[in-house]
């Protein structure tokens, strides 16, 4: 486990140094029917 975290650290520093970025991946939720609205909540 020790390698592989050493490995793993060398890589970031080095393209940290490089000033490359791997971006965070996403999701888009697509729907397939529309959502209701929620009722405004006219009580105070």
């Amino acid at each position: 486990m020790k390698i592989r975290y050493a490995l793993t650290e060398a890589i970031k520093k080095r393209f940290d140094k490089e000033g490359i970025e791997v971006p965070f991946p996403y999701r888009t939720i697509v729907y397939k029917k529309d959502l209701k609205k929620p009722a405004k909540n006219t009580g105070c």
